[in-house]
């Protein structure tokens, strides 16, 4: 079976079973709506594109769910980045100097998502520079 619409269209299906007689059956119910969305799009207002949720495994049409860092420390010359996770999903903390897009490098080794909270942590050397941190997700 294939569905089409548009975008912004909710789709919905019922099913009959059909005999090889061509005796076709009751329809089940109409199952519950899909809303087709734009990659581009950001359904729920939350700042992150239709796309990066889905990527992210957050529901693009809740804005209490949506992937960030959820805390971040740097106590006694350690750093900890705390983010939620989805299972399924794999995360790694990324570092740079810069902002620049193609200057960032992952530290250490990927985590898998539990479901919960995970936690990275980095210990720079003293006199490294400043370092900036983010969390990736596949």
């Amino acid at each position: 079976m294939t569905l089409t619409g548009n975008i912004g269209d909710s789709l919905t299906t019922s099913v009959a079973a059909t005999t090889v007689a061509g005796i076709t059956g009751p329809a089940s119910p109409p199952s519950a709506p899909v809303k087709l969305l734009s990659a581009g799009g950001d359904e729920d207002g939350d700042g992150q594109s239709n796309a990066a949720e889905q990527t992210a495994g957050t529901d693009a049409l809740s804005p209490a769910s949506l992937f960030k860092i959820t805390s971040f420390a740097s106590t006694s010359g350690q750093v900890t980045v705390s983010t939620n996770s989805v299972s399924g999903k794999t995360y790694r903390l990324w570092t740079s100097i810069s902002l620049k897009a193609d200057e960032w490098f992952p530290l250490g080794e990927s985590k898998s998502g539990t479901g919960g909270a995970i936690t990275f942590s980095d210990t720079p050397a003293p006199g490294d520079p400043k370092r900036f941190y983010r969390v990736g997700v596949e």
